[in-house]
């Protein structure tokens, strides 16, 4: 997000994401995965990275 500062899409995209992890309807680490699957998607290596330590602080291991 740091990369987006002071870009009128910054706020959007921070609103957008921290609302799509604030909503009950999917579980975190459901979450996590479709965020690593954009990610990896869009050759985004830093949010994978990510995405993947926050998964692991889930309790997913690698191979999972």
């Amino acid at each position: 997000m740091n990369a987006l500062a002071g870009l009128p899409a910054a706020a959007l995209l921070r609103d957008a994401l921290t609302g799509a992890f604030a909503s009950p309807v999917i579980s975190r680490p459901v979450k996590l995965l479709m965020f690593a699957v954009v990610a990896r998607l869009l050759a985004c290596a830093y949010c994978e990275d990510e995405a993947r330590t926050r998964l692991g602080a889930e309790g997913m291991q690698r191979g999972e």
